[in-house]
């Protein structure tokens, strides 16, 4: 069975807008049929579909592979896994979708020509229920209306290069990036990019005696920076840290 998201069964429990069913399975393969022409995607099914690590915090399925470990997973099933307000989750994906369309924009006046390389954030263009039950326990005398229409929301295939930036702007974003930055130190490293960075100067902000705002070198690099990231850390930890998952204090209770 494909991804289609998960099944239409679900879909169709929970609530569609403006499509019967069979019209919203329809439109959503052809959307993702012109994603996988496009970028020469294979369909995976459930029981193909690999399992992307959110960093211990959770996996998704992989919907759609493609060359060089490139491919795109279900955002929706990224933020139940992340605890992620679904709400707050479409909006999110909104923002990045217009932020593709602005930099595509500008990339294609560049060369002249029309692309996709800066389009990461996939939509489905579908209207679908993802509050609390479904759709029709939130009407009255017919009519639903307030700050419970947000969770009418689309549906988005994420880009797998864009795993991180999510991770990021996630509810867990600030203790992830405390985990995952020995390891990013380290592929700097690795890389080569630390030595390029060496010699970039970093500046920092005092306040003088007058009450003033004065900008001055710290004395260091970006590449000093960077490095103090993993001090006193392997390699090996740093990768163990980066995919822990949720730190728990001593009462139980996630630091989120």
């Amino acid at each position: 069975m494909n991804l289609i998201p998960e099944n239409i069964e679900y879909w169709e429990s929970k609530g569609i807008s403006d499509q019967t069913p069979e019209e919203f399975q329809e439109h959503i393969e052809s959307r993702i049929a012109v994603l996988v022409k496009r970028e020469g995607l294979i369909r995976n099914t459930v029981a193909t579909a690999p399992q992307l690590n959110l960093f211990g915090y959770g996996t998704v399925h992989e919907v759609l592979s493609g060359s060089e470990g490139h491919g795109y997973f279900w955002g929706h099933e990224a933020a139940n896994a992340l605890g992620w307000d679904q709400a707050e989750f479409a909006k999110w994906s909104e923002e990045q979708w217009h932020w593709d369309l602005v930099m595509q924009r500008e990339a294609d006046e560049e060369s002249g020509t029309l692309g996709w390389d800066c389009i990461h954030h996939y939509p489905m263009h579908v209207n679908v229920w993802q509050g609390e039950g479904n759709s029709r326990d939130h009407y009255v005398n017919g009519v639903m209306q307030g700050p419970i229409m947000r969770y009418w929301t689309d549906l988005y295939l994420i880009s797998t290069d864009r795993l991180m930036g999510m991770m990021m702007s996630s509810p867990w974003g600030e203790e992830w990036f405390e985990s995952v930055k020995p390891m990013l130190s380290w592929g700097f490293k690795k890389s080569g990019l630390e030595d390029l960075l060496s010699g970039v100067k970093t500046y920092t902000d005092d306040v003088n005696s007058l009450g003033e705002v004065e900008t001055r070198e710290t004395g260091g690099s970006l590449g000093d920076s960077i490095a103090r990231d993993r001090e006193g850390v392997t390699e090996e930890e740093a990768i163990r840290r980066a995919f822990r998952g949720p730190v728990f204090d001593q009462g139980g209770e996630a630091s989120c």
